[in-house]
C-alpha cells in the first residue's frame, strides 16, 4: 500500500491507495477528470496523517467572509518515501500578502508515522492583495535529484533534498532586483531543465494596486540541470506572432475591457461590445 494525498484547507490529508493506482492519471489527469487506469483505487476515507500547513486559514476566512482565496501547493511525492509540501507562517493582512511567510517542508515516513525532517524558509513574497487577485501560489518541483523552490528578486533556491539546505541561488537576472517576483508554477522538462515566470513591476510599494500601474517587462526563464540560465522576453514571445490574427495586443493598441456591473447579465445585448482602454505589457498570470 502506497499513500496519495490531498490538500484541502490548508491541511495535507494521506490516505492509503491501491499499489498500482494510486497516481494521478487515476484520480483526475484532465478538466473531464477521466480516469486513465483499470484498477479500482481504494476508498478515501483511511486517514494516515494529518498536518497543518497553513496556520493562517481562519485569519484569510475571516478576513473574506468565510472564503478561502488561497492557491497552494500540490505535495510532491518522492520514491513514496519522501514527500515536500510548502508551509505558511507570519501575519495574515488580506491589504497586503508580503506579510506572511513561505518555505517549504521536508518528511519521511518513519515507523507508519509521517515525520517532519527538515524545513527550509524563502525569502519569496507573495504580490498584490485581496483587492487584486486571489492569494498567488508558491510552488517547488522536483528535478535532478533535487527540489527547486521559489525565492525573492525573480530567483530561485536549488535545495537538498535530504536535509534542505541550499545547494545554490539560481539568478538569472544581473542584480538582486526586489522588482522582479517569480510567478505561477514551476515545471520541468524531461532533460531536466526548469521553467518559470518572471514578472518586474513597476513600483510594488506598500498599499499600492498591483495594477496600478504597467509591469515594466516579464520573462519565461530556462534553467539548466547545471544551472546556467536563459530567458526571453514575453514582449518578444507575443511579438513573435504579429502576422498571426489572433496575437496578443501590444503596448499602446486598444483591449476590449469589461461590461459594467450594471449591465448584467452580459453581454447586455448580442451585439455588445465593452469598452476599450489602452492595453498594457503581455505577461503571464
Amino acid at each position: 500500500m502506497k499513500p496519495f494525498l490531498l490538500g484541502c484547507s490548508g491541511l495535507l490529508l494521506l490516505a492509503a491507495g491501491v499499489a498500482n493506482g494510486q497516481f494521478w492519471p487515476q484520480w483526475a489527469l484532465n478538466p473531464q477528470h477521466t480516469g486513465q487506469v483499470s484498477v479500482a483505487g481504494q476508498a478515501m476515507n483511511r486517514e494516515l496523517a494529518d498536518i497543518v500547513y497553513d496556520p493562517l486559514v481562519p485569519s484569510e476566512q475571516a478576513a473574506n467572509q468565510g472564503e478561502l482565496l488561497a492557491h497552494y501547493q500540490v505535495p510532491l511525492i518522492d520514491n513514496a518515501a519522501n514527500i515536500f509540501m510548502e508551509f505558511k507562517s507570519g501575519v495574515y493582512n488580506k491589504n497586503r500578502y508580503d506579510t506572511q511567510i513561505w518555505g517549504e517542508n521536508g518528511f519521511q515516513w518513519i515507523n507508519g508515522q509521517l515525520t517532519q525532517i527538515w524545513s527550509f524558509t524563502s525569502d519569496w513574497k507573495a504580490p498584490g492583495s485581496q483587492a487584486d487577485f486571489w492569494e498567488p501560489v508558491f510552488h517547488a518541483v522536483l528535478a535532478n535529484g533535487y527540489i527547486y523552490v521559489p525565492g525573492a528578486y525573480g530567483t530561485i533556491f536549488k535545495l537538498n533534498k535530504a536535509d534542505g539546505s541550499v545547494v545554490s541561488r539560481i539568478n538569472p537576472f544581473p542584480t538582486l532586483d526586489p522588482t522582479i517576483i517569480v510567478a505561477g508554477v514551476f515545471a520541468a522538462d524531461g532533460s531536466g531543465n526548469i521553467y518559470y515566470n518572471a514578472i518586474q513591476q513597476y513600483n510594488p510599494g506598500t498599499g499600492i494596486s498591483f495594477y496600478q500601474h504597467d509591469i515594466v517587462d516579464s520573462w519565461l526563464v530556462k534553467v539548466s540541470p547545471t544551472d546556467t540560465t536563459s530567458k526571453v522576453s514575453y514582449s518578444i514571445l507575443t511579438a513573435a506572432t504579429a502576422a498571426n490574427s489572433e496575437r496578443a495586443p501590444q503596448p499602446g493598441e486598444q483591449c476590449l475591457g469589461d461590461f459594467s456591473i450594471k449591465q448584467l447579465p452580459w453581454p447586455p445585448t448580442p451585439t455588445a461590445v465593452p469598452p476599450t482602454y489602452t492595453c498594457g505589457h503581455s505577461g503571464p498570470p
